[in-house]
Parts: C-alpha cells; structure tokens; sequence
C-alpha cells in the first residue's frame, strides 16, 4: 500500500511538470530578455537576447516611421535561430539597418516565428539618427581674379569629411558640374576647421558663372553649399569705353553728381508709383561704387506706346561704359543678368528690358558696391518708361 502510493505521488508530479512544460512551448516559443536599438555611425543597431527557445524557426526585423503606422520587414530573409534544437540559456542576436535618413525616429518591432508557424511581436523601439553636420562653412565666396575666378571658402569645424568639389553652371537654375578634376582635401576631423581656396581659370570674359561648394562624408555621401556667382572683367579692364561714344569738352561732369529724380516717383508722386525708390549702396567714404545720378519716368504719353526700364552706365569722367553687368530682380520671382544691346542702339543705353505687368529692381553687378533702384511697375498697366542712369562715383 505504501509503495503504491509513493508510485501514484510520482505520477502526479511528473504529469504535473510536463504540463506547465507544454504550456510554455505553446504560449511562446522563445522568451526574449531585451530587445533594443542603437544609433552607430549611419547605422542603427537592433539588438536582443533570448532567455529560452523551443520549437522557434527564426526572426524578422519589422520597422515603421510612425508608432502605429505600418510595420514592414527590413530583413531580406528569416534570421535563423542560434539555438537550432531548442535551448534553456537562450542566445543573444543583432541586425544593422543601413537604410536610414538623418533627424528620422524609426519605430521597430520584432517578430518571432515558431516552427509550427504562429507569430509572436516584441516592441516597438525606436532610435533616430541625429548626426551632425561632418563640416560647417563659415564663408564661402567667389570673385574675379586675373583672368579667372577664385572661389575661397573657410570652415569652422570639419568631422567625417573627406574633401570638397567645386560645382558650376552658367546660370542659376542650371545643371551644375564638377570642374576640379581631383577632389580637394580637406583636413578631416579637424576641430579648429581651415581655409580653402580654387581658381577656376576655365572662363570667358562677361559671362557670370554660379558656383556650389560640395563636400564629401565619409559615411553620408555629399552635402553642397551655395550658390555664390562671379564674372571676370574683360581684357585689360572690368569695363571698356564704347568707342562711337566721344567726350564732349563741354559736358560739366562732376565727381559727385547731385540726383536728378523725377517727382511723379516716389512718395507723393503719382497713385501706384508712391513705391519707386533708391536702396542706397553701403560704402563708407572713399570708397567707388555705383550711384544713381538720374531717374526719368515716361507716362503712356511720353512712351511711344513702349513698355521699358533703359538703364546707361558711365564712367566717372561721364563717358558711357561697356562691359557691366546690370543685375533685375522682382518680387514676381525673376532674377537675370541683362545682355548689354548692339552697337548703334536707338535707345542710347547699355540695357533695355521690356516690363510685363511684374514689379522690377536693378542694381550694377561688379566688383564695387551699387545702388538698387526699386519699385518699378506698369501702373494698371499702362506702357511706360523708366530711364536710370548710374555713375562710378567715389564717396565723399
């Protein structure tokens, strides 16, 4: 009797341990300890270690931009398990995403496949890469030189990066490309930054090249910088006399001439042309530049049925320069460099552009400073005229 009942406690407690055994397997096939993300590099780094596995055919890796959005696999294949028969210690993993964008916050969840086929889900984690700029350009700037440009840049600080390129096009919404043909060193890792400097001598005289400044990252590829723009004088001089132009002897020119402005602009002129303005150039004394000597308007009456802002440029002697560069913006978003006209123009002038309804700007784009005039328009759009004269004038 005593042996039979030492026998049937036996039998219970083993049919008692292999119960709870089955239950655990079917509940769940592994029992995970941790499950976490890790930012490394251009990287994120998914880690977890298991306490347990039974009867697990393996992992995927599921990721998402948003807690509840949808959930994709990123792994291209099941990650198999370390412990192929099953283990009591468990085992430890890790999967990289590569496949990551900067200032992202990346949601993940683990999914754990039995052998029999049933999922189970961990998480969500999540990590984001906030990686700072490997470079950081404190100036960038481009500018005549000889009978090329220099484009000269400085960097604060440089991390990651591997060099810079020099990127050109010939205008500002055009296919920029690489001109330097070996890229240029920078000095990588750098905390106190550097001072760079390239000269493109690949240029034309009169033609205004734009400039972007990119530079290379060891581990996020090429950033770019800019745009800054610069044209070359031509031959011998930023700007030639016209020579079907003669000076008249006679002519009064002095060194600082008075504006002449006409008084239908400006505030207390006509209605709509309240608007036109000077924006003065900032120079300080002795220094050239460009100033506005003369501005005449045209009303519909004076116009000839024409619909232009003429723009002339002289020199400090009065004598009409070739050569220049006039610069028209306007707030409909235009932004041109202005061909000069031909020789023998009727318009006496070194520009004219017909006006369509926009409200226009224009300032001299050369080595020295200028002054802007501004506000420009075909009030209700009547065809008129604007007529601006500038003068390389030193300030006294």
């Amino acid at each position: 009797m005593r042996k039979h009942f030492y026998l049937s406690l036996l039998t219970i407690l083993v049919s008692t341990t292999i119960a709870i055994s089955l239950t655990e397997i079917v509940s769940a096939s592994v029992v995970l300890m941790v499950f976490s993300a890790r930012v490394e590099r251009n990287r994120i780094r998914l880690s977890w270690a298991t306490a347990s596995e039974f009867n697990h055919a393996g992992f995927n890796v599921l990721r998402s931009t948003s807690e509840n959005g949808n959930f994709v696999r990123i792994n291209s294949a099941l990650i198999p398990p370390n412990c192929l028969t099953g283990c009591f210690a468990g085992s430890n993993y890790a999967f990289y995403d590569t496949a990551v964008e900067l200032n992202t916050t990346y949601f993940y969840k683990l999914q754990s496949v039995d052998t029999s086929g049933m999922i189970e889900y961990f998480g969500p984690i999540f990590a984001m890469i906030h990686y700072p700029p490997s470079i950081v350009i404190s100036s960038f700037i481009a500018q005549a030189q000889g009978g090329g440009i220099s484009i000269n840049w400085t960097t604060s600080s440089e991390g990651n990066d591997t060099g810079f390129n020099i990127l050109r096009a010939e205008n500002s919404n055009g296919a920029f490309a690489q001109i330097n043909t070996g890229m240029i060193s920078g000095c990588g890792g750098c905390s106190t930054g550097g001072n760079y400097s390239f000269v493109d001598w690949n240029v034309v005289a009169g033609q205004v090249y734009y400039y972007k400044l990119q530079s290379v990252d060891t581990y996020w590829g090429t950033q770019e910088f800019g745009t800054v723009y610069a044209s070359i004088p031509f031959p011998f001089a930023y700007f030639y006399q016209f020579p079907w132009i003669t000076h008249n002897p006679s002519q009064v020119c002095l060194p600082y001439p008075p504006l002449e402005w006409d008084s239908r602009l400006g505030p207390g002129g006509l209605p709509l042309l309240e608007n036109v303005r000077i924006i003065p150039a900032n120079v300080a004394q002795g220094q050239r530049y460009w100033r506005i000597t003369k501005v005449k308007f045209e009303n519909i009456d004076e116009s000839g049925n024409d619909h232009s802002i003429y723009v002339k440029v002289l020199d400090e002697n009065c004598n009409r320069l070739g050569g220049t560069i006039a610069h028209l913006t306007s707030e409909g978003g235009a932004s041109e460099f202005l061909t000069e006209v031909s020789f023998g123009d009727l318009c006496n002038c070194n520009f004219a552009y017909p006006m369509y309804g926009d409200v226009y700007n224009i300032h001299i784009e050369t080595l020295y400073p200028s002054d802007a005039i501004a506000g420009m328009l075909m009030p209700m759009r009547r065809h008129v005229n604007y007529r601006i004269t500038f003068q390389l004038t030193t300030k006294p």
